[in-house]
């Protein structure tokens, strides 16, 4: 039935946006304590030009644009693969979560690190 699949659908992107909010809200607090912003205020500035974030049960598909647009920020933090053309040239709106989902993930585990500190093995 196709109600069905949409509504499986919409729930299975809210659940996702959910976790995707969670994991960014992680990752901008880390950002800003691990030294990462290239000068000050630079994730407020970031947040000011992108404006609010979208609501994820109402707005999945804007979610996954303003997040591609504050993990690759122009000036870059350097903290995340640049996912902005994949986002936007992405043919559906799991997708684009997918893609930033993924691209989150990994820029996490750069931000988790201090600013300049250097793993020895």
């Amino acid at each position: 039935n196709e109600p069905d699949r949409a509504d499986a659908e919409n729930d299975s992107a809210t659940a996702l946006c959910l976790d995707i909010i969670r994991r960014y809200q992680e990752w901008e607090g880390l950002v800003r304590s691990n030294a990462w912003e290239r000068y000050p205020n630079h994730m407020e500035e970031i947040r000011n030009i992108v404006g609010p974030i979208p609501e994820p049960d109402k707005q999945p598909g804007q979610l996954s644009i303003w997040l591609a647009a504050v993990i690759n920020p122009l000036p870059p933090l350097g903290v995340s693969k640049e996912i902005r053309l994949a986002v936007l040239s992405a043919t559906n709106t799991m997708h684009r979560l997918r893609i930033v989902s993924d691209a989150l993930d990994e820029s996490l585990a750069i931000v988790r690190k201090r600013r300049g500190t250097v793993e020895v093995l």
